[in-house]
């Protein structure tokens, strides 16, 4: 069994790969989100969709919210991890108020072992670590 100190990297990984375009989030989840009047989302990636129910009508945020799962659970794999040894695997996606664009958020990452121990990982839209904030 590999040792949960790797789970820390992997919540850091994740955060920096939810942020990047490459994760096909962006804009998608921002327009989403608009017309809704809200600025932050979770995304809770241990369901088998990860897509908030409220947003299912966005087909492109859907794919890109199980691509981004997919990738996540690629990470946990290399670090000798599966899905099934964490309690939760949360992602906040924060945008600012102002809205730059759609491709400007922070992300949030959280991971919860199944002992319980948390590992908090976030990131601004440049890729610089911030300080994470989870109630």
């Amino acid at each position: 069994m590999p040792s949960h100190k790797r789970l820390g990297s992997v919540c850091h990984s994740l955060a920096h790969h939810a942020a990047s375009s490459l994760s096909y989030v962006h804009p998608h989840l921002s327009v989403a989100l608009r017309p809704l009047s809200i600025r932050a989302a979770a995304v809770d990636l241990t369901k088998q969709d990860p897509c908030p129910p409220e947003l299912k009508s966005h087909l492109y945020l859907s794919s890109g919210l199980n691509a981004l799962k997919a990738r996540f659970e690629e990470i946990l794999g290399r670090e000798g991890f599966t899905l099934s040894e964490l309690q939760e695997a949360t992602v906040l996606f924060n945008y600012d108020q102002n809205r730059l664009d759609d491709y400007c958020c922070e992300c949030h990452a959280r991971l919860v072992s199944l002992n319980g121990r948390q590992y908090l990982s976030a990131v601004n839209y440049l890729g610089k670590s911030i300080v994470p904030q989870f109630e």
